[in-house]
């Protein structure tokens, strides 16, 4: 009985591709110009993309499986935006009104800032800036010297991915970063 239900199952996945071939059979006879080699080329020319697109996303999402299991992958992903975060979500209000990504978005200039790439600040403080993603603090609901700012370092401080910086940071490092880029945000915008 049961090789019934699986003999079923194989001629149920032949038939879209055996239909296809009996489009193009039915098509070529009664169809004047339809399998030349024009035709070919033009299909073939329209659609290539298609397959190499196909093809393209197909290997990345395997390798990206590969890959994943090979490495320990939470410790690259941003350290101190991800930190950042981490330490925001004790915050009522960001937790409620903002989401992971706009947070993160944010909290990249204060490593960039701690980082002294200033190239590479401006450049992303200028992304944030034209996809309306927040570049200070109080765009995040959050105030320099407030009860949630000290929550916001403590947790920063706390999160685990701080660990895996190539570098030694303090409390009074982030601090410092955040605070630049306050100033920053106040003269630029």
């Amino acid at each position: 009985m049961e090789n019934v239900g699986k003999k079923k199952l194989d001629m149920q996945k032949l038939l879209a591709p055996a239909a296809l071939v009996i489009l193009y059979i039915v098509f070529s006879i009664f169809g004047n110009n339809f399998l030349t080699l024009d035709t070919v080329k033009n299909i073939l020319e329209s659609s290539y993309y298609i397959g190499f697109m196909a093809f393209g996303v197909t290997f990345i999402i395997i390798t990206g499986g590969i890959i994943s299991t090979l490495i320990e992958t939470e410790k690259y992903n941003g350290a101190i935006p991800h930190s950042i975060f981490y330490g925001s979500t004790p915050i009522p209000a960001c937790e409620q009104n903002h989401l992971h990504g706009e947070i993160v978005a944010y909290a990249c200039l204060p490593q960039l800032m701690h980082e002294q790439r200033m190239e590479d600040f401006e450049r992303q403080f200028k992304i944030n800036r034209a996809l309306e993603l927040p570049t200070s603090l109080a765009e995040i609901d959050i105030q320099i010297g407030s009860a949630d700012y000290e929550k916001l370092l403590d947790g920063t401080m706390a999160d685990r991915c701080m660990q895996y910086l190539p570098y030694p940071i303090s409390r009074a490092d982030v601090d410092d970063a955040i605070r630049k880029t306050e100033d920053y945000h106040n003269a630029h915008v």
